[in-house]
């Protein structure tokens, strides 16, 4: 009877203020619909392959709507991104929030999947030196996140790639260090040591700056060290050798292929007569022609490689002659059947 006469006052009242009588129901908001939008959006990223797009897409998506379910996902994204660390942390984070949310079985999954990870985590271990740690207001940062003083001296679990440890410190220089860490199971110790004073942020009693250790600016060379390799005709004694190298290859394939043109010459004679010759000659004419050509070839350029070499090497400037010596110039001409090396340059 009460329920009855509280429906019927509530229809009054609708019915004289002039209000439609509805039923109120929750609707989804705005901030859930987008997460859903987003979470399609990385979905296709990460099928054409896109994971780094498609990762950060389901971490906004979490960001507005966060759920165990949406942890999972994000977890597997940064899995296949190779962000073993991150998969790791987000599946802890899943497992949290479906326990306390009464999913059990997303908890367990998980739990199970974060589990899997394990032996593949890389970790860093950032270690302070003694005499480090001592220093007041003394702050290390990985990557620009602030690293809590209980995780110094663990081995805490990092993504792959490069990371950037900073240490800073009042009235100290800044100490920074770039370690990279590799894919797999492995840990990299990097040691913070003690971070100097920074005089500029201090003066003396009357006022006056205490003065700056400046860097120390590398020595001028000698001038006798002016003449370098190059100078000396060192590297040019080299070309000239390799020159000289080739050269001689190049005469021993000559030779090579001048006996052999011979030797198939003389084979076409014994089955000519006069200047007829039988048409089972025919292959044996087309290989002396190219075995001819190519020791021709290989002759001319092994003569001009030789004797480039040659001038190369004892044209070779002392320190007196350095600027001409680097107007040298060696090209070398190919053309049909002869080969050769064209040189410009004071000598």
């Amino acid at each position: 009877m009460l329920l009855r006469r509280t429906a019927l006052c509530t229809l009054s009242i609708s019915w004289l203020l002039g209000l439609p009588a509805r039923v109120v129901r929750s609707e989804p908001s705005r901030d859930r619909m987008t997460a859903e939008v987003l979470a399609d959006e990385a979905a296709k990223l990460m099928s054409r392959g896109d994971y780094a797009a498609g990762c950060n897409k389901y971490e906004d998506s979490e960001r507005l709507d966060p759920s165990p379910e949406r942890l999972v996902t994000l977890a597997n994204c940064r899995e296949r991104q190779g962000k073993t660390a991150s998969a790791w942390l987000a599946l802890g984070e899943a497992s949290e929030m479906a326990e306390r949310r009464g999913y059990s079985r997303v908890a367990e999954e998980a739990r199970r999947n974060k589990k899997r990870l394990d032996p593949h985590l890389g970790r860093l271990n950032i270690v302070v030196a003694d005499d480090a740690a001592g220093i007041a207001g003394l702050e290390i940062s990985r990557d620009g996140s602030v690293v809590a003083r209980a995780a110094w001296g663990l081995g805490i679990p990092v993504d792959p790639g490069s990371h950037v440890i900073s240490a800073t410190a009042p009235g100290r220089q800044r100490w920074s260090a770039e370690v990279g860490l590799a894919p797999g199971p492995s840990t990299v110790s990097v040691r913070v040591p003690a971070l100097a004073v920074d005089n500029a942020l201090f003066e003396r009693r009357d006022g006056s700056p205490l003065p700056t250790t400046p860097a120390r600016a590398p020595a001028p060379p000698p001038e006798n060290q002016a003449a370098s390799d190059d100078s000396t005709g060192r590297s040019q004694r080299t070309v000239g050798l390799v020159l000289g190298a080739t050269g001689v290859a190049g005469l021993a394939v000559g030779a090579v292929f001048a006996v052999a043109a011979r030797s198939t010459h003389d084979e076409i004679q014994e089955q000519c007569v006069a200047d007829l010759c039988p048409p089972s000659t025919l292959a044996l004419r087309d290989s002396w022609r190219a075995q001819a050509n190519i020791a021709n070839v290989a002759l001319g350029l092994g003569v001009a490689s030789l004797a480039g070499g040659a001038i190369v090497y004892f044209s070779a400037p002392s320190a007196a002659r350095t600027q001409r010596a680097r107007q040298l110039g060696i090209a070398p001409v190919v053309g049909l059947g002869s080969a050769g090396l064209f040189a410009t340059g004071e000598f």
